[in-house]
């Protein structure tokens, strides 16, 4: 199967710069002085309290949520004690749902020193750390630090809480920040962009006669209006509708002297497999297919022929791979529909077209005036994506004389005149025929699982919930080779009497203890001559209580592989950290400094790492 989604950039080759962000860690002093903050804007807060700016602190995240809902949500109902005023009890979803199995686990009360920090805040941290006030020893530029993710934590008792963190997908940052984990586990995005973007909005609705661009980057123009913005909150706070349409809009500007720059989206055949939550306006991909992605750029009308024009392009995520490209010339016909291969596409400067790989650039060549050229790139889904969506990049890297140079997609654009940034970008979600996680924020995220006959079915806590009587079935891509795939492996957490798998004609129970504690279970159907073919319907039923269901997955094996248990550390020599993914591999293949003990059954094979982590590597 193969889609069509169009990512265009029409441009008459004029634009605008963004500010280069560095990465680095921050802390907090740990006893903030507390002060409050009435019409004070927010670079002259005095005092060392981030309580000071919680007015517009509240107001950002209302609007991220109204952005993209349930991007951040709470967790001070959970065995939690916060480390001040200041401390924001949020996290993304996925990210909650971690923290509390972690919780769960220990089962001891957890003191959070920070989690969530909102552009404001960041803004005063970064200011102390520059003017060396409040003890603050590093602090990363607003937009740029992992706490503005919503999948940071700093906490007390750090050596007592990393198993059980990294148990669950936290990982801890190192000796550096000894009391920093970032949650790195599925079903999370990068939220730092929507932060600011969120601050714009806000500034744009309360200031229409000083607007600025609504882009998510935090460039000079966004940080001189959070410096002036009230530190209590602007008058007017988040809104979640969508604004009114301008009634009397400008008429559009002459091609020849403006930039335009859109999206748009057209497909051979369905659009989206998956329009409800938060995959809901995104383009779907299934793995194994392939779908085209066309980037567009246009010379104005008016302009003169251009020296070589280049365009840059990167590939975000394992989800997918570009697998080729074509480039094409509406010349001579100058009509945006007409288009012939253009010599560009045998530019021998230009990416492999059999494989471009994850980022490169594209020599197009000049541009005559009013000639339009297409990027036709074709993108193949490897992997389920899992919440971690695969984002295509295209950018304007250089125009003699009117843009450039823009090696990457943050760095600032030395010829700009018209300030307007020539870039686009495109998230596709991946999903599987034989493989489901459930790890969206929203109810509505089950990957394609409905209810059976109509009914209704949601995701809970990143896990496909079932009430007592309840039925669900895969969605209708499901393709599960039976002869390849003779068992099915579950993750499983049940109250229920019954659980049971059907499929095209058969069907098992699913052996789940109902004890309400999850459990990893391998259901074997390779002596079911039911099973044996192509399986294109699965459903579940639970009876007796309810069920919730975080994995499903084909599998090769009817038995369950064993789950590895935390261990000491014993280091590696010092070495880098070494990770094994499950494999026919022998002792031979692990590094210096690891152990391995056999057994009958075979090898098991384990290498901890100076930062505390530990790899299984089983060999049947």
């Amino acid at each position: 199967m193969r889609k069509r989604i169009v990512l265009v950039a029409l441009v008459s080759l004029l634009g605008s710069c963004a500010q280069p962000e560095e990465e680095v860690c921050s802390d907090l002093p740990h006893e903030p002085l507390e002060t409050t903050a009435q019409n004070v804007r927010v670079d002259r807060v005095s005092g060392c309290s981030l309580a000071a700016v919680r007015g517009l602190d509240t107001q950002i995240v209302d609007e991220m949520n109204c952005i993209i809902p349930n991007t951040l949500v709470r967790f001070d109902d959970l065995n939690v004690e916060l480390g001040g005023s200041s401390t924001w009890a949020l996290l993304q979803p996925g990210a909650r749902a971690a923290f509390g199995r972690a919780l769960a686990a220990r089962g001891s009360r957890f003191r959070v020193n920070s989690a969530y920090r909102t552009i404001a805040q960041q803004y005063l941290l970064y200011r102390w750390y520059r003017e060396g006030r409040c003890g603050i020893g590093l602090a990363a530029q607003p937009g740029r630090s992992n706490h503005q993710s919503g999948l940071a934590l700093d906490v007390s008792d750090y050596p007592g809480w990393r198993p059980y963190l990294e148990a669950e997908g936290w990982d801890w940052l190192g000796s550096g920040d000894p009391v920093h984990f970032d949650y790195r586990g599925s079903g999370v995005r990068d939220i730092r962009d929507d932060a600011v973007l969120a601050f714009q909005r806000l500034h744009n609705r309360n200031n229409p006669g000083d607007q600025i661009a609504e882009d998510g980057s935090y460039g000079p123009q966004t940080e001189a209006r959070l410096q002036a913005a009230p530190a209590e909150g602007f008058a007017t706070g988040a809104d979640c509708e969508d604004p009114d349409p301008d009634p009397d809009p400008d008429p559009d500007p002459d091609p020849a002297e403006d930039v335009h720059v859109s999206f748009e989206a057209a497909a051979e055949g369905p659009n989206s497999l998956v329009e409800s939550g938060s995959s809901e306006g995104v383009p779907d991909l299934l793995t194994g297919d392939t779908t085209r992605l066309d980037f567009v750029v246009r010379n104005g009308a008016d302009r003169p022929v251009t020296d070589e024009l280049l365009v840059r392009f990167e590939v975000i995520g394992p989800a997918g791979r570009l697998s080729g490209y074509t480039i094409y010339t509406d010349h001579p016909a100058l009509d945006g529909q007409t288009w012939t291969i253009n010599d560009a596409n045998g530019n021998e400067v230009n990416p492999d077209h059999a494989d471009p790989g994850r980022d490169g650039t594209f020599n197009l060549y000049r541009f005559s005036a009013g000639e339009s050229k297409r990027i036709e790139l074709e993108l193949e889904g490897l992997d389920p994506s899992l919440g971690n969506r695969v984002t295509v990049r295209a950018w304007i890297k250089h125009v003699g004389g009117y843009y450039g140079e823009m090696d990457g997609w943050d760095d600032e654009v030395e010829v700009n005149a018209r300030g307007l940034l020539l870039r686009q970008s495109l998230d596709v979600d991946v999903f599987s025929r034989d493989r489901w996680n459930f790890p969206g924020p929203a109810p509505e995220d089950t990957e394609g699982w409905t209810g059976c006959d109509g009914a209704q079915v949601a995701a809970v806590d990143g896990a496909l919930h079932l009430e007592d009587g309840g039925c669900a079935q895969s969605p209708p891509w499901t393709v599960i080779e039976g002869e390849n795939f003779p068992a099915m492996a579950f993750r499983v957490r049940s109250t229920a009497t019954k659980v049971t798998l059907r499929w095209d004609g058969g069907e098992s129970p699913i052996d789940v203890p109902g004890d309400g504690a999850w459990h990893e279970v391998t259901a074997p159907y390779a002596g079911d001559e039911l099973w044996h073919g192509t399986v294109t319907q699965l459903e579940i039923r639970a009876e007796g209580g309810a069920v919730d269901v975080d994995k499903i997955e084909v599998s090769r094996t009817a038995e369950p592989a064993p789950e590895p248990r935390p261990e000491a550390d014993t280091g590696n020599n010092g070495g880098p950290d070494v990770g094994f993914e499950p494999g026919d591999r022998d002792d031979a293949s692990l590094p210096e400094g690891s152990r391995a003990t056999r057994t009958e059954e075979g090898c098991s094979c384990r290498t901890a790492s100076p930062r505390g982590r530990t790899y299984w590597l089983w060999r049947r």
